[in-house]
């Protein structure tokens, strides 16, 4: 049987003492609003890049979301492991993955693959070589 409310809140209050957590968050936050600004401006830089690509590639708008979660997930892999081996093999994975999810959204029949795959990768390429993370990616 799922507590009711007061006992959830009865529980809470006898583990928590307030004025230990507000001291606890007060210690702690100049750590976690550094921590917040360095990953928001990752973000920001990945949005940024994602956004550039696409006006050199001349890529619809509609489009935005596809790419910028690449974008993102490349910024967060850069943040978290830095360029090294790891953040690379891990890019090259997730590339697959997403020229195979470019051809699947393709729904002009009059489009190639090889087409697709090719712009997928060039505005890829561009967000890889924006966010200063030394991949290239092969459309094949």
């Amino acid at each position: 049987m799922p507590k009711s409310a007061t006992e959830r809140l009865a529980k809470y209050q006898s583990k928590f003492d307030a004025d230990v957590v507000s001291r606890r968050y007060t210690a702690l936050k100049d750590l976690a609003v550094d921590k917040q600004t360095g990953a928001t401006n990752a973000l920001v830089a990945a949005a940024q890049a994602a956004r550039s690509a696409m006006e050199d590639e001349d890529i619809a708008a509609i489009l935005s979301g596809f790419f910028q979660s690449f974008a993102n997930m490349c910024a967060g892999l850069k943040r978290k492991y830095g360029v090294g081996a790891t953040t690379q093999s891990e890019v090259v994975k997730a590339a697959k993955y997403w020229l195979e999810s470019a051809v699947t959204l393709s729904t002009c029949p009059s489009v190639t693959n090889t087409y697709i795959k090719q712009k997928v990768a060039n505005v890829m390429n561009k967000i890889l070589a924006n966010l200063e993370i030394p991949v290239t990616i092969s459309p094949s």
